[in-house]
């Protein structure tokens, strides 16, 4: 098997592997401590992500693989990249939820419907990318201040007033789903920016 890790070709393994999965944990388990992960995989020239990699697939013997390129990546450089793709949706969120406003209180506010469904879907994935950095940083989301509360307090009171949301638009009553939109969820949406900054400056430190 030809194995090339970050572009070296003589790269030495701490063991002698007998599957895929062998290789990745020998790799993993050198990169880590230095806050290193999988990046790329090239499997006999296929690529493969390290999230689809399956139980079937690390079985596979080493000696039926003639090639493999894997590269990794710094943890902080992945990070200060997720935030920067997470700053540029963030700020487009108070406009979104200007617009569902607007038009939940217009003639025809189920036309509002598949947009605020992806909106939710929107903001739980970015939640979920907001934790994984917390989480890298150990940043305590209770003792970081966004102007007058925290980060748990913000995310109490957006899940809080999107749920009122969602219920409301499955009731049918779209004046107050339009009231709810335009004066609270919005300023909600506004102080996403904050939590972003507070999160690069926690990077930058």
């Amino acid at each position: 098997m030809q194995l090339i890790v970050d572009g070296e070709s003589d790269y030495t393994l701490s063991m002698t592997p007998s599957t895929l999965a062998d290789v990745l944990l020998d790799i993993t388990s050198t990169m880590n401590p230095q806050g290193r992960v999988l990046f790329s995989i090239l499997l006999n020239g296929e690529s493969i992500s390290p999230e689809s990699l399956t139980p079937q697939l690390g079985e596979r013997w080493v000696a039926d693989i003639q090639s493999l390129e894997i590269m990794t990546a710094s943890v902080s450089d992945l990070v200060v990249e997720t935030l920067s793709e997470i700053s540029e949706v963030i700020h487009e969120l108070p406009s979104v939820c200007e617009e569902l406003s607007i038009t939940f209180s217009g003639e025809s506010p189920s036309d509002g419907f598949g947009y605020f469904n992806q909106l939710l879907d929107l903001w739980e994935a970015l939640k979920g990318r907001q934790a994984q950095v917390m989480n890298h940083f150990s940043c305590d989301p209770s003792a970081l201040y966004l102007d007058t509360v925290t980060i748990t307090e913000h995310n109490e009171q957006l899940v809080q007033h999107l749920g009122q949301a969602r219920s409301l638009m499955e009731a049918s009553q779209f004046t107050e789903l339009a009231v709810l939109m335009g004066e609270t969820v919005l300023p909600l949406a506004q102080r996403e920016a904050l939590l972003i900054e507070a999160l690069q400056k926690l990077v930058s430190t």
